[in-house]
């Protein structure tokens, strides 16, 4: 999830996994006590704070961006990339 852009469906088919598990648990019948949109809110709001899979996706590569553009402290990865690919 963290090195390539997901496609939409790969997303949905993620969130359908983690609503069927939040919901079913282990058994087949499920009643479903609590919507999609109020267990994504934050806890503060009263929800779970579970991340939509495309929101968990983006900013995850937006971190390997901001590492790849930081000058300052840099990661080992990130100067072998550069000595790589950049010189």
């Amino acid at each position: 999830m963290q090195i390539c852009w997901f496609l939409q469906c790969v997303c949905d088919t993620l969130d359908r996994v983690v609503r069927n598990f939040i919901w079913q648990g282990t058994t087949d019948r499920s009643m479903h006590m609590v919507g999609w949109n109020k267990i994504i809110k934050p806890k503060q709001l009263g929800g779970l704070r579970i991340c939509p899979a495309r929101l968990q996706n983006t900013s995850l590569l937006d971190k390997l961006v901001q590492s790849l553009m930081q000058y300052d402290d840099k990661k080992l990865w990130v100067s072998l990339l550069e000595d790589e690919y950049l010189s």
